[in-house]
C-alpha cells in the first residue's frame, strides 16, 4: 500500500499511467486516476497523493486541480484544492468521484 517516500505504490502509479494512456487527452482520465490514488490511501486523497497523481499521470498541478474542482464542487475557481477535499470530507469526495466515474 502506502510507503514512507510516497503516497502511492508503484501498482497504484503503474494503473493511473495505464488510465492516462486509454485517452487521447490525458486529462479525461483524471477521474479515474483520483478514484485509484483515493482507494489507495483508504478513501482520503491528502496533498501527497495529490502530487503523486501529478508525477505519474505527466499532467502540471492546475491540470489536475481544475478537472478536481469540478468534479467535487461543480466549480472551476475555488480556495485551495487541499482545503476544499478536506472541507468536504472523505465520504462527499468519494461520492462525487464515483457519480463522475459512473458518468463517463
Amino acid at each position: 500500500m502506502i510507503n514512507e517516500q510516497n503516497m502511492l505504490s508503484e501498482n497504484a502509479k503503474a494503473a493511473i499511467r495505464e488510465q492516462m494512456a486509454r485517452y487521447p487527452d490525458s486529462r479525461s482520465a483524471l477521474g479515474h486516476a483520483l478514484y485509484i490514488a483515493q482507494e489507495e490511501c483508504g478513501g482520503w486523497v491528502p496533498h501527497e497523493a495529490v502530487k503523486d497523481v501529478v508525477k505519474s499521470s505527466g499532467l502540471k498541478m492546475p491540470q489536475l486541480a481544475m478537472p478536481l474542482r469540478q468534479i467535487v464542487t461543480g466549480r472551476t475557481q475555488t480556495p485551495s484544492i487541499d482545503a476544499v477535499l478536506e472541507l468536504l470530507g472523505r465520504e462527499v469526495v468519494l461520492h462525487r468521484l464515483t457519480r463522475s466515474l459512473d458518468t463517463d
